[in-house]
């Protein structure tokens, strides 16, 4: 361990926006106060948001520091992709019609080949040693960097982004996981109607089976055995006999729980919002004309044709005339018939602005007094921020 006066704090994550953000929220809290040695572990696709980070909040001298580590390997999106899951092999439909979501799950929790898996693990380990940090904070769901720590006696905190519900899982008491809780993907209401609560026992029960019996989960359990990793694969351990857990959720924004001792709930965790005026002044003159509706899907969702003829349609249908949509649709060049077919005045094209990648942190959109609604995917980030 370190051993002088300054302290030193690890932070070991997935590079995806989606687990990484509140890791970063979390650094831009520690960096504000004085002697505070961060290091941040991840993949090369992360590291630019960091130095961007770094220059943001480092620019006026400070007795503290970040410095950026890459993490040798690849990251879980092109784990996957190695593996032929592509972004729209995780569209699914409700999980009453088809279980491909579930079967999706485990693939996804065990993204990496078992060799890559172990190359990880011990490059973090590398980087641990290297840093000698006081304390290290995990993503809840990486799990190889789970392993290093644990396996090198360290001590470490873990920082989950999405519900509270999603990793306290069976360990509700009176076995609520199974009948008090829809099945995620389901679309079943809650409370759940007693004629179908045998429906969402199933889908739960459905849902474990696919995870347990999955291939790709036994082999990487028994070549991280073989490899002095004992145990079954971290995320799996019982929040009850976790470490600490930090979770963005706030008993006011989930469904009704029993806490656990270790978890922490802080609500959301973001980045400090800078105005849209200071970081894109003619984005802000265009949301200050009109009230908005900012839609952003999440980076890996991908629309077909006729998604996207229906979202427009849903717009021009259902907002006021005078309203506005600020809508991020990857590749959106490749829907501009649509577009042009549905939007063919200048007026209609100037109540759209359509964008591959919003320019700005969607945060700092939605602080504008304009943005008066986000249709988002429900994913946790997106979630948290729209309820600040």
């Amino acid at each position: 361990m370190a051993h002088n006066t300054r302290t030193t704090i690890l932070f070991i994550t997935n590079s995806e926006s989606g687990q990484a953000n509140t890791i970063l929220a979390l650094v831009a809290e520690l960096l504000s106060r004085p002697d505070t040695e961060v290091h941040v572990a991840s993949f090369a696709a992360l590291e630019k948001r960091v130095a961007t980070l770094r220059d943001n909040i480092l620019s006026i001298p400070s007795s503290s520091s970040l410095t950026f580590h890459t993490i040798h390997g690849v990251d879980m999106n092109t784990a996957l992709r190695q593996r032929g899951i592509r972004d729209e092999d995780l569209i699914h439909s409700p999980t009453t019609k088809s279980y491909k979501a579930y079967d999706i799950a485990s693939a996804i929790v065990t993204a990496w080949s078992c060799e890559d898996y172990l190359q990880i693990v011990e490059n973090t380990k590398e980087i641990i040693r290297a840093t000698n940090p006081d304390l290290a904070v995990i993503d809840y769901l990486f799990n190889p960097a789970r392993d290093a720590v644990t396996g090198l006696g360290i001590p470490y905190i873990l920082s989950n982004p999405s519900s509270a519900l999603d990793i306290i899982g069976t360990a509700h008491p009176r076995l609520k996981f199974f009948w008090y809780y829809p099945a995620f993907g389901s679309g079943l209401p809650f409370p759940i109607p007693r004629r179908k609560i045998w429906k969402n026992i199933k889908m739960k029960l459905r849902m474990l089976y696919s995870y347990l019996t999955a291939r790709e989960v036994s082999t990487l359990v028994k070549y991280r055995n073989s490899h002095g990793i004992f145990g079954r694969l971290p995320h799996e351990t019982p929040l009850r006999k976790a470490t600490e857990v930090i979770s963005p959720d706030i008993v006011d924004l989930d469904f009704p729980f029993t806490k656990p001792n270790n978890l922490r709930l802080y609500g959301p965790i973001v980045l400090d919002n800078v105005p849209v005026q200071d970081l894109d002044p003619q984005l802000s003159k265009w949301l200050d004309a009109a009230p908005t509706v900012l839609m952003s899907m999440g980076t890996h969702f991908t629309y077909t044709k006729a998604q996207v003829r229906a979202v427009l349609r849903g717009f021009l249908t259902a907002l006021d005339p005078k309203m506005r949509v600020l809508w991020k649709l990857p590749r959106h060049s490749s829907f501009q018939e649509i577009i042009d077919e549905l939007l063919p005045g200048v007026e209609d094209k100037e109540r759209f602005m359509i964008v591959d990648w919003v320019p700005v942190d969607p945060f700092s959109i939605m602080t504008h007094k304009n943005v008066v609604a986000l249709v988002h995917h429900g994913g946790a980030n997106s979630y948290f921020e729209a309820a600040l």
